[in-house]
């Protein structure tokens, strides 16, 4: 699907007030996020960035208790929209790949990413910028 010039600049607008946000409040910035599920219905929430120190306890968390470390992740840094925590037992209830799509939103704006997610960003910006 061509995304029209108004709708790539709404998205850039939104891109860059969420990178203020980012900046302005740190850690304590809460940025609205999008997610699709399988069925095609969406829903919003807001995520939070994760400091490196909070990032280090839940890889250790994650092996310790044998827990998936993309729903920890996700526990620490998903809210509602009225900025309360999400409950975790329906982050649990979500499908897993739902899941990995929040925690590495989470990632990305804590600055903490997976090389391959960093190609497929890389891919994604070229697309874009080649109208594809």
């Amino acid at each position: 699907m061509v995304k029209k010039a108004e709708e790539l600049k709404e998205e850039i607008i939104d891109d860059v007030q969420n990178l203020e946000s980012l900046i302005t409040e740190g850690i304590n910035a809460k940025i609205p996020l999008q997610v699709k599920l399988p069925n095609g219905t969406k829903g919003n929430v807001l995520i939070a960035p994760i400091t490196n120190g909070v990032f280090n306890r839940l890889v250790k968390q994650s092996r310790q208790n044998n827990r998936s470390l993309d729903l920890l992740v996700a526990e620490k840094g998903t809210f509602t929209l009225n900025e309360e925590k999400f409950p975790n037992d329906k982050l649990e209830m979500l499908p897993a790949g739902v899941v990995s799509d929040i925690a590495r939103e989470i990632g990305k704006i804590s600055g903490i990413t997976k090389k391959e997610d960093e190609d497929k960003d890389k891919d994604k910006m070229m697309d874009k910028l080649l109208g594809f």
